[in-house]
């Protein structure tokens, strides 16, 4: 257990300082879950298949927050599965501030996330759609079925709790 430990503190920081030291991204990647948007952003979580030609950086995951265009430009919505490529900007990952008070970085270390990348909706090109496995895909399209049943059939903060039981998914949708 203890070796366990020191291999996965050591690659979080390597993680960690690797995007660190990264200010302008360039990289390919599938979207693996489709975050609450925000007012100005439509926030997805990122696989990462190449950023700037550095193979370590391969299978860790970043949330790229893609700024929605004003209503003469056409946004994409982006699906589950879908290669995209990107170009952007690494934002810095708010740490804790108070004593004792709500960690962000660590919230994002728990699922796996170092980094987040920011960019306009024009930098983003889709390269191909349904890029993971038929079964990936498969789970996916069942977890939403569910979830938009739930949704259906109980009333909200039961659906929710249900949701969060059945599936795993804590999310407010």
């Amino acid at each position: 257990m203890i070796i366990s430990n020191i291999v996965i503190n050591y690659k979080e920081k390597s993680f960690e300082n690797l995007y660190k030291n990264i200010e302008d991204i360039k990289g390919i990647g599938v979207i693996v879950n489709i975050n609450k948007e925000s007012e100005y952003y439509n926030n997805y979580t990122i696989k990462v298949k190449n950023i700037n030609n550095n193979d370590k950086l391969k299978n860790t995951h970043i949330i790229l927050k893609i700024k929605k265009g004003n209503k003469t430009i056409q946004n994409n919505n982006y699906k589950y599965g879908d290669l995209i490529y990107f170009l952007g900007t690494n934002e810095n990952i708010s740490i804790q501030r108070n004593y004792k008070g709500y960690n962000y970085s660590q919230y994002l270390k728990t699922q796996n996330v170092y980094g987040i990348c920011k960019t306009g909706n024009t930098s983003v090109k889709l390269i191909k759609e349904n890029s993971l496995s038929v079964v990936n895909m498969w789970i996916n399209n069942l977890r939403n079925e569910v979830k938009s049943n739930l949704y259906e059939l109980l009333p909200s903060e039961t659906a929710g709790i249900a949701t969060a039981l059945l599936i795993g998914d804590s999310n407010r949708n």
